[in-house]
Formats: structure tokens, C-alpha cells, sequence
């Protein structure tokens, strides 16, 4: 894929840009992408800039733009990064290398076009994950854009199926999201996405269900070296508990195979920053001395039956105490540094010293969030064990000498040989249009489907009240018209649903004209009738406001807040995370906060993180 772009670019240079040396601009180019495929970042920023300071078209520029932003991303991410075990690894089919992951339903893989994705359009998605006896599937296709979203479908009964619906706004991007996974408890949802916050191509994140909101929250991308340079397009962890499986077309021979890399899986990794440009090019090929290429040698497993799940125990148990020694590190240098900037006096020095602090404060944020992680895991394992009638035996600390290290088993990882399922009989359930509250005049006069009124403030205009129930005919095409029967017994009838008085003054002229030259505004707020003029005062003073909470409002990452933002985001508060999209513009909100000043503290933090475009904004009710 990355060959493709750049030979894109090079065209676009030789036809957009005669006033270039063709030849010069191909080696900068060149010379850039070698550069950024090595994680040289920083270098093939500078080659970029060059480009774009040589007074490239703007289509060009753009192409150019995007990667110096990838560049960056990839600079955040190694700040981030951990060093998984490699166990196996195998080159396949780029058309089939699903049927050899372990773990799965053999016959579990159906091709595509089948009857929920017509085309086969995608150089890398070809077949959907629908195993035997699943209710509800997730598969990724095009929509009229033509970019590839998630969707998700539902059984109703033998073989009808619900109208698929994309799965969140959160995921979506304007890239490809494709192979979405979920997680063996449901909880998470793994998929590949060109289009996230990512360090070029395709890069690997994962999504958390949020129970409080009932939908998937803002992907996070996996991080280095789980998602590189290369095109890294599936991500799963094995059922067992044991492996993470992760396909990417790194190290592969052309481009018709593809590696299946098979790492042994790690809960809770142990994040560092990478600098060494070295380590970070032998970590990212996902080798180890201690393999061949097929695969290395399971660890011997031996324990008695009464300590079944005992060893597992033992290393989540371990893997807490090294993270509550790694806080307890972090915080006494924390406090050491700020002693020190009290004494000295230097601006230059304090300057230092503060760089370091924030560089700390960050890293504690990531690690308390591991560690509670990790807690929680441990007092899973605990009630498990509990109500299986064993009582876990407290362990050791590591320079205790009665202390017997339990032995961490990693089975040998068995490549799969599946076949595809054949294509089922499938019928999608065709729904009935939503109704359109908007005001039109039709051919014939609609009454609204739902005569509740929404929440808030809503203007209507208001037609006529009559002893008898009427017709769609003397409404002469309007729409929507609702309907009221009151405690009179009589019917009020109201058309259209505005949130200002200016809205519907914009209609008022129409409505009489059709029929109701009486015709008159009206106020509604909360359901409930009200002056207009107190509507109107409502409306213009924003007494919303007065009962109003806070958010955070972050407008600087239009391609995705950066994983060491997220995670000090996340170590410094429990709100919601939402993303939307304001006047074409990217736009993240954390809230609510009950006060100003709880936003104002999170905001001053992430402004001692770099975070730039933010403001504290209430939240109207």
C-alpha cells in the first residue's frame, strides 16, 4: 500500500508541478517515505516540509500534509511503546490468511460478495467473520462515500436479519475501517483502520463498550509495535487467553502473502518510551532470537490439579506489584524534582526540571491506569477462585526465599488449516421510513407519527380547534400536522416543530396562506404550553444556562487524540469522551463536570501536556 501512495504522489508531481525538477522531487519523496517507513519521524518531517516549501500544488500538499501528520503521530506513539514476545510466526495468502488463525470456528469465514457485502472492491477485506449459530454479526462494507465502515446486523428469526446500521459515529473515519473482532467477553472490539489516529496505512485499535451510554467508545489505537508503518490489518487475542494474533504485510516477500505474527498475550504490557531508532526498526519486525521462523518451543507445563489457574494467578499478581513499584518510583522522583525547582533560581533550569515533571506526571497517569487494571484483574481471579470453593494462597514477593515461582505455561500456537462456510440464506428486514418532522407541504397532508411534543422549547403554529375529530384534506398538504384532543373535547391542531420564534415566523405567511389566515404561533416548553413571549424570553436569555454542568472542548486532533492524551484524560477524571464534528470540524468533549473550576483543573492540566485549541464550555440543559 505505502508503494502505491508514493507512486501516486510522484505522478501527481510530474503532472501538477512542471515548474519542479521532476527528478528532484521524486528523490525527496522517495528520500521521505524511506525515511518515514524506518521511523526516522522527525527526519522525513523535514524532508516533507521541503516539498511543501518548494510551492507544491495544494492536492499535492495535501497528500504531503497528511503524512508530516502521521510522522507526528508516530513520534506520540513510541513515547508509548512496549516489547511483546514473539512466538511464531508464518507467511500466507493475502486472500486466506483468516483460515489459519487458531481459536476460531472452522467454517467460520464467508466470502465475499455474499448477501451483506455485494462488492469486492477492498485490496485487503474479502471475506466477513460469520460463524455457525451467531446472532449478531459485524462486517465491514461500503457506504456511499466509498469509504468501508463497520456495520452491524441482528437475527429476527431463521433467515431474516435486521437492517444493518453502522456501528458508532465514534469509529467511523473517512479512511476504511475493516476486519472488525470483537473480544471474547464482548467488550471490546478490535478492527484496522487508514483513516484513525495512526502513524501511516492501516494501524490496529481497539474500541470499549461503555455501559453507561450503551455504544462504543472512541477507538485508541494499539500502539507501537502492535500497529507500525506497514500495513498492520487484523488484530485478535486468542481464546485461550494466551496469544495475540497480529497480520500486518511487514517483512512480507511481495505483495500476494501476508505474516501472521503470534505473539504471547500480556493484559497488561509495560509501556516505555522508545528512542533508539535500532531497537525501535529489530522491535518493529516482530522477531526474536529465540524462534525460527515457524514457531518456538512451549514452555513444559507442569502443576498438581488443586492449583489449577494458580500460575495465571500468580502473574497477574506479580504484574500488580510491579506496576504499584513503578508508581511508588515515579511518584518519589515527582516529589524529588519538585523539591528541587523550588531551590533553584535559574528560569532555563526550572524550565528543565518542569519538562521532566510533565514527562512524570504523564507516565503516572498510564501507570495508575494499568495498575488499576491490573487490581481489578486480581480480584476477579480472586472471586473466581472463591466461588469455586479455593482459597488463593497470598504469594511471595519476589526477594522472599520461601517464594517458588510458578510456571507461566505458553502452549505452542498450532496454525489453523479452515475451510470457508458456504453462503447462507439471508433476508434483511426493510424498515419503515423514519417519519419526517420537518415542515413540507405534500401532495397530501401527513399527521405527525407521535403527537409527544419533544423536550425543551418548541414553537408551532397553531391552525384551528374544532368539535369534530378532521381529515387530512383541509390541511391542504402540510406536514406535520398534530393532533390534541382536549379536556373540552374538542381537537386542537398545530403544524411543524421549530426551535425559534424566527424559525417559524419564517412559515407563518405559508401557513395562512394555505387555508388559515387566523393562523397563529404557539409555545411549548417541556410539553407543556407557555406564552410565546415567555418562550421568547426563554429563548433569548439562555436560562438553560443558569443550571448549566461543563465540558472540556478539544478542537487540536482532527485525526484522533493521541494515546498518552487519552491516558492522562483518562487518570485524571471518569467522564464521558465524545466525539462529533462542528462546521466540518473534528471536535472532542469531556464532561459533564458538575462545576467550572473541575473543568478549568482538567483543562490547566492537559495545557501543561502541550494540549493547545481548548476551552471550557457549558453544557445547556
Amino acid at each position: 500500500m505505502r508503494t502505491k501512495i508514493s507512486k501516486k504522489i510522484l505522478y501527481l508531481t510530474l503532472i501538477l508541478l512542471p515548474n519542479i525538477a521532476f527528478s528532484q522531487t521524486e528523490e525527496l519523496l522517495k528520500k521521505g517515505t524511506d525515511l518515514h517507513l524506518e521511523y526516522r519521524f522527525e527526519e522525513a518531517i523535514g524532508i516533507y516540509n521541503q516539498i511543501l516549501n518548494s510551492g507544491a500544488d495544494s492536492t499535492l500538499s495535501l497528500e504531503v500534509e497528511e503524512r508530516i501528520i502521521q510522522c507526528e503521530n508516530g513520534i506520540s506513539l513510541l513515547k508509548f511503546a512496549v516489547t511483546p514476545a514473539v512466538q511464531a510466526k508464518e507467511q500466507y495468502p493475502l486472500e486466506s490468511f483468516y483460515l489459519h488463525i487458531s481459536g476460531l470456528q472452522d467454517k467460520s469465514w464467508m466470502q465475499i460478495p455474499n448477501p451483506l457485502v455485494a462488492e469486492r472492491p477492498h485490496p485487503y477485506y474479502n471475506a466477513i467473520y460469520f460463524p455457525e449459530g451467531a446472532k449478531t454479526i459485524y462486517y465491514s462494507a461500503p457506504d456511499n462515500s466509498g469509504s468501508w465502515n463497520i456495520y452491524q446486523t441482528t437475527q429476527i428469526s431463521d433467515t431474516l436479519w435486521a437492517e444493518p446500521r453502522i456501528l458508532s459515529e465514534n469509529l467511523t473515519s473517512a479512511g476504511d475501517e475493516i476486519f472488525p473482532m470483537l473480544s471474547a467477553n464482548g467488550k471490546e472490539l478490535y478492527f484496522a483502520s487508514n483513516g484513525h489516529y495512526g502513524m501511516g496505512g492501516f494501524d490496529l485499535y481497539v474500541s470499549h463498550w461503555d455501559e453507561e451510554l450503551q455504544d462504543w467508545g472512541i477507538p485508541e489505537n494499539l500502539g507501537f509495535p502492535y500497529s507500525s508503518t506497514a500495513d498492520d490489518i487484523f488484530y485478535i487475542n486468542s481464546p485461550d487467553g494466551h496469544h495475540s494474533v497480529i497480520v500486518s504485510d511487514r517483512g512480507s516477500s511481495d505483495g500476494q502473502n501476508i505474516i501472521l505474527h503470534i505473539l504471547e498475550y500480556v493484559p497488561t504490557a509495560i509501556k516505555k518510551e522508545l528512542s533508539d531508532i535500532d531497537e525501535i526498526q529489530q522491535i518493529a519486525k516482530l522477531n526474536s532470537s529465540k524462534l525460527t521462523l515457524k514457531e518456538r518451543e512451549p514452555v513444559k507445563e507442569v502443576h498438581k490439579p488443586q492449583d489449577e489457574g494458580m500460575s495465571d494467578y500468580a502473574k497477574l499478581v506479580a504484574n500488580m506489584r510491579l506496576l504499584s513499584k513503578e508508581l511508588d518510583k515515579n511518584i518519589a522522583e515527582q516529589e524529588s524534582l519538585r523539591a528541587l525547582y523550588g531551590r533553584v533560581t535559574n528560569e532555563d533550569d526550572r524550565e528543565f526540571i518542569k519538562s521532566d515533571l510533565t514527562e512524570l506526571e504523564t507516565a503516572a497517569y498510564d501507570i495508575k491506569s494499568r495498575l488499576d487494571k491490573a487490581s481489578a484483574q486480581v480480584q476477579a481471579a480472586e472471586m473466581e477462585f472463591l466461588a469455586k470453593g479455593i482459597i488463593p494462597q497470598p504469594i511471595a514477593e519476589e526477594n522472599d526465599e520461601s517464594r517458588q515461582e510458578p510456571e507461566i505455561v505458553v502452549p505452542k500456537y498450532v496454525f489453523a488449516e479452515h475451510s470457508y462456510r458456504d453462503m447462507v440464506e439471508m433476508n434483511i428486514e426493510v424498515p419503515e421510513p423514519a417519519f419526517d418532522y420537518s415542515f413540507k407541504i405534500l401532495d397530501e397532508a401527513q399527521f405527525a407519527e407521535d403527537n409527544t411534543l419533544p423536550e425543551g422549547l418548541v414553537y408551532q403554529i397553531q391552525l384551528m380547534v374544532v368539535s369534530n375529530k378532521a381529515g387530512k384534506k383541509p390541511f391542504k398538504g402540510m406536514s406535520p400536522i398534530f393532533e390534541r384532543k382536549q379536556p373540552s373535547g374538542k381537537y386542537l391542531y398545530t403544524v411543524g416543530l421549530w426551535g425559534t420564534h424566527a424559525e417559524a415566523l419564517k412559515y407563518l405567511n405559508q401557513v395562512r396562506k394555505r387555508g388559515f389566515p387566523k393562523a397563529y404561533i404557539v409555545a411549548y416548553n417541556n410539553g407543556k404550553s407557555i406564552s410565546v413571549k415567555n418562550a421568547r424570553v426563554l429563548e433569548k436569555s439562555g436560562a438553560a444556562q443558569m443550571n448549566a454542568s461543563y465540558q472540556v472542548v478539544l478542537k487540536s486532533y482532527p485525526d484522533g487524540i493521541p494515546s498518552g492524551i487519552l491516558t492522562a484524560i483518562r487518570g485524571a477524571c471518569d467522564k464521558d469522551l465524545a466525539k462529533t464534528v462542528i462546521d466540518g470540524q473534528t471536535v472532542y468533549m469531556v464532561g459533564p463536570f458538575a462545576s467550572k473550576s473541575e473543568a478549568d483543573n482538567l483543562k490547566n492540566l492537559l495545557f501543561g501536556l502541550g494540549v493547545e485549541g481548548m476551552s471550557v464550555e457549558p453544557i445547556k440543559k
